[in-house]
């Protein structure tokens, strides 16, 4: 597990999913919601979760990256309310991606979860997680979603 915190500076804008822009500078508005604005990025590949995770970071993210779903799920576990969000990939060791969403699903409900996997059958996570992503995605696309994602009601 690594922690990665970027600079204090703005969030870039995004578009909501009713089309209106956001201004993100107000990321009080995400620490508001949140007991933090901490991601948790799980992803088995140790190039990708650190590409990733810098990735988040230069956008402005608090990133804690694991590459065990079972560590994970124990940090959510432990603290439901620390994240803001969990980025996992889908095909991971001793639990998948679906399964790691499910989980986390029965113990922090509003937690957003996005999925992030080279083999997602479409329809696979409808229902699961709040978006899906076919690797590759650009950094900028995934921290436009969860950025998103994070100015929206909480999902239970």
């Amino acid at each position: 597990m690594t922690r990665s915190s970027g600079p204090a500076q703005p969030l870039p804008a995004a578009t909501k999913l009713d089309g209106s822009a956001v201004n993100l500078a107000a990321a009080s508005g995400i620490r508001a919601a949140y007991t933090s604005n901490e991601i948790l990025v799980v992803d088995d590949d140790a190039l990708v979760l650190r590409a990733v995770s810098a990735g988040l970071t230069r956008w402005g993210f608090s990133v804690v990256s694991s590459d065990d779903p079972l560590l994970a799920l124990k940090m959510v576990e432990t603290m439901p309310h620390r994240f803001a969000a969990v980025l996992t990939d889908l095909r991971m060791p001793a639990i998948s991606g679906l399964e790691l969403a499910d989980r986390i699903r029965a113990v922090a409900p509003s937690m957003k979860i996005l999925l992030h996997s080279g083999t997602l059958a479409p329809g696979d996570a409808v229902g699961r997680v709040d978006a899906a992503f076919p690797k590759p995605t650009s950094i900028e696309e995934i921290a436009r979603c969860l950025t998103t994602l994070l100015l929206t009601q909480p999902s239970a």
